[in-house]
């Protein structure tokens, strides 16, 4: 299989302890962020995805690989948690062509 772009994604919450303080509706739109990115690692488009415990503030990293910028946006805007306004500030970053992946 040919690779595409690969690119990093760093999605914070919308607050520091946004892990331990989110609303019910706040924890239903998290549950359905989870199920769409796991369908994403399940077609192979996502490489790893999950939360980083730094102490100071949680968030969400993935590592997505994909044809090209557009089709990385359009994943972001169809993420749950962005439709919903809970991610506001999810960032992307193209990786080096020169990056390694484990098969």
């Amino acid at each position: 299989m040919m690779r595409m772009v690969l690119f990093f994604v760093k999605a914070p919450g919308p607050v520091p302890n946004f892990v331990s303080d989110m609303t019910d509706a706040e924890r239903k739109v998290m549950n359905e962020h989870v199920a769409y990115w796991t369908g994403l690692f399940e077609k192979g488009t996502t490489v790893v995805f999950g939360p980083v415990l730094d102490p100071k503030e949680v968030f969400g990293i993935a590592i997505v690989d994909v044809k090209d910028e557009d089709e990385m946006r359009s994943l972001l805007l169809n993420d749950p948690a962005v439709r919903a306004g809970v991610h506001t500030k999810d960032e992307f970053y193209p990786m080096s062509p020169r990056s390694f992946v484990r098969k």
